[in-house]
C-alpha cells in the first residue's frame, strides 16, 4: 500500500499525490486499509480534497484527448518511465497517466477552451469571423456560443437566427446545436432559426446531416442537401423534406423581410423580431388574410402604411404599440 501525508505543500506534489490515489481507488482490488489510508489524506486538507477531484474530473474527460498526437507522445513517455521504475505494476502505469493529465491541465484548457458568448440585440445583426475562417451572421435577438477544440467545431444557438459559411476541415466536423437538434458539416452554407419551438434548416450549399429527437426521446436523422429545408416543430414525430426558403433567406442577410403569400398573422410575428414597438393584431378575423412582398427592416412607416393599403386595415398608435384592426 503507497500512503501520503500532508507535509510537503506544493501544489505540484500535492497534484501527483492526487493521481497516485485515483490510480489505487480504480483498482477494484483496493483493500479497505487503502481506502481509509485515502480518507485520511483527503480529509486532511482542504487543497488534498480539490485536487483529487481535479483530478477525477481531468480522468473523465480523457476522451477529448484521445486522438491528440502530442497528448498521447506525452502519455505513452510517462507511461514508460514509470513502468521502468515499477516492474510492470498496472496500476502505477495509470497513476503515470493520470499524474500527466493533471499537472498537464494548463495545456488542456488550452485546448478545450471556454465557449465564447455572440449575441444581437433587437434589429442588431452581426458578422462573426471564427478562428478556422468559418464565418456566422447572426440575425437580430440571438445569441450563440462558440467552442473549437482539437477534433470538434461545436455552435450553440441558445435563440433567434443565424447564416453559417463553414471552412472546410475534414478533421474537424462543423456541428450546430439547438434545442434536442443538431445541424453537421464538414464545408457549406445554411441557415439555421430557433424560434417559437420550431426549429428551420435552409441548406444554400452542401450537404449537411440534421439530427433531432422527438418528446418521446426517438432519434431521428435525415440528410439535407442544397436547396432543401426541414421545419421541426417540438411536437413533430417524423422530418419532411421542403424546398429551401432561399429568397427569405437572401433578404434577411440584406436587412429585409420577405414575404410571399403569408398570413398576417405570421407576418406580423416575424417584423415585430426586428422592432420594439410592437404590432398587435386586435380582431381575430384578420390573421388569416394573405402578404407578400419585400419590406425594410428599418422602416416600421412603411410597412404600417402597405398593411393599410394593401388588407384594407385601420392602424392606431397607443402607449408604444401599433393597433391592426377592422376598418
Amino acid at each position: 500500500m503507497n500512503t501520503h501525508g500532508s507535509g510537503q505543500h506544493s501544489s505540484h506534489s500535492i497534484r501527483s499525490q492526487a493521481a497516485d490515489w485515483l490510480a489505487q481507488m480504480q483498482n477494484p482490488d483496493a483493500t479497505p486499509e487503502t481506502r481509509d489510508a485515502f480518507e485520511q489524506w483527503r480529509n486532511a486538507d482542504i487543497r488534498h480534497a480539490l485536487a483529487f477531484e481535479q483530478c477525477r474530473s481531468l480522468w473523465l474527460m480523457t476522451q477529448e484527448l484521445k486522438n491528440d498526437a502530442d497528448i498521447q507522445r506525452e502519455l505513452d513517455s510517462a507511461r514508460a518511465r514509470k513502468k521502468s521504475n515499477a516492474r510492470n505494476n498496472r496500476w502505477y502505469m495509470f497513476a503515470a497517466a493520470a499524474t500527466f493529465l493533471v499537472i498537464s491541465v494548463g495545456v488542456f484548457f488550452q485546448r478545450s477552451p471556454q465557449p465564447i458568448e455572440y449575441s444581437t440585440a433587437i434589429a442588431e445583426q452581426r458578422l462573426i469571423q471564427l478562428e478556422d475562417g468559418s464565418s456566422a451572421l447572426l440575425n437580430t435577438d440571438s445569441a450563440l456560443q462558440v467552442r473549437f477544440t482539437s477534433n470538434k467545431r461545436e455552435i450553440l444557438l441558445k435563440k433567434g437566427e443565424a447564416y453559417f459559411t463553414v471552412a472546410k476541415d475534414k478533421q474537424r466536423p462543423f456541428e450546430v446545436v439547438a434545442a434536442k437538434s443538431s445541424v453537421r458539416a464538414v464545408g457549406t452554407e445554411f441557415n439555421v432559426a430557433l424560434l417559437n419551438h420550431k426549429l428551420t434548416l435552409d441548406v444554400t450549399e452542401g450537404i449537411v446531416e440534421f439530427k433531432t429527437k422527438t418528446v418521446t426521446d426517438n432519434l431521428l436523422t435525415s440528410k439535407v442537401t442544397q436547396g432543401e429545408a426541414i421545419n421541426f416543430h417540438s411536437g413533430d414525430s417524423k422530418l419532411v423534406i421542403q424546398p429551401a426558403n432561399a429568397a427569405r433567406i437572401s433578404a434577411w442577410k440584406a436587412r429585409k423581410i420577405y414575404f410571399s403569400a403569408d398570413t398576417l398573422e405570421d407576418a406580423i410575428a416575424e417584423y415585430n423580431r426586428y422592432t420594439r414597438k410592437k404590432i398587435v393584431i386586435l380582431h381575430d378575423d384578420l390573421k388569416h388574410q394573405k402578404i407578400s412582398g419585400v419590406f425594410n427592416i428599418d422602416d416600421t412607416d412603411t410597412f404600417i402604411f402597405s398593411l393599410e393599403q394593401l388588407l384594407d386595415v385601420r392602424v392606431e398608435r397607443h402607449q408604444g404599440k401599433v393597433l391592426i384592426m377592422k376598418r
